[in-house]
């Protein structure tokens, strides 16, 4: 819902064409829940393949 407001803020100020940044996070399920659903990953998932980042971080955790 945030992003909604946040986008509609932009198109009353008529700054639609500026880029915009969401943070992406997620703490656990809600209301004591076992799964989740999420839309949107993908362009988030092919930055992340793409930068190289998320190969450097698992080198890390794993200490390689």
């Amino acid at each position: 819902m945030y992003q909604l407001t946040t986008a509609q803020g932009y198109w009353k100020l008529h700054r639609q064409d500026e880029e915009a940044v969401f943070h992406l996070y997620f703490r656990k399920t809600p209301f004591h829940g076992s799964y989740v659903m999420s839309a949107g990953l993908d362009t988030t998932l092919e930055y992340l393949e793409c930068s190289g980042l998320f190969r450097r971080r698992i080198a890390t955790i794993c200490g390689r």
